[in-house]
């Protein structure tokens, strides 16, 4: 049997891999059709824990993990210093969400905020994050400007969908720590 599962890596400035995206794949593509967010992130899990095994996705670098608001509110199964719980922009954060992610927090897990808007679902967890991540492609200038104005300590922004080293390039000059995209 084939086991698919991509893996993208995030680089520091340096171009040092920070750690590694993990996503889900029905077959060698580069592409996903994600049907059910729940099924594929489980997919992802197996995939990498049973059939691949952690270590050879990745030896130490922390791997980032779609995860629901379903995903989100049962009990991870990686441990903490292995994973980054990356929560997708559809998750509404009410009072039970944001009480959720304290509580994980407090175990040792790390969360990112992915494709996070100042004015998203996902924008009263930012003092909760310890990544935010930025679809660079989607954000004017000014709106960029504006979103690295987030930056405090122990924060760390990624910018997503680099596809040049000039977008990488200002990127960096902006304050972003860590990239993702193609280009890399």
């Amino acid at each position: 049997m084939n086991v698919f599962l991509a893996r993208q890596a995030i680089y520091n400035t340096d171009r040092r891999i920070h750690g590694y995206e993990l996503l889900f794949r029905r077959a060698a593509t580069e592409t996903a059709e994600v049907h059910d967010g729940n099924a594929a992130t489980a997919q992802v899990l197996l995939n990498a824990v049973v059939d691949i095994g952690l270590e050879n996705i990745s030896t130490a670098e922390p791997l980032f993990i779609n995860c629901t608001r379903d995903l989100l509110m049962v009990d991870p199964i990686l441990p903490p210093n292995r994973c980054v719980l990356e929560i997708l922009e559809d998750v509404e954060m009410d009072a039970e969400m944001l009480k959720r992610i304290h509580w994980l927090r407090q175990r040792g897990y790390r969360v990112a905020l992915d494709d996070f808007t100042l004015d998203g679902k996902l924008a009263t967890g930012a003092p909760l994050a310890d990544y935010i991540k930025l679809d660079v492609l989607a954000l004017t200038e000014a709106e960029l400007e504006r979103h690295v104005k987030l930056r405090r300590p122990g924060l760390l922004l990624i910018a997503e969908k680099i596809d040049s080293e000039s977008l990488m390039e200002r990127c960096r000059d902006l304050g972003f720590d860590l990239f993702q995209g193609y280009f890399l």
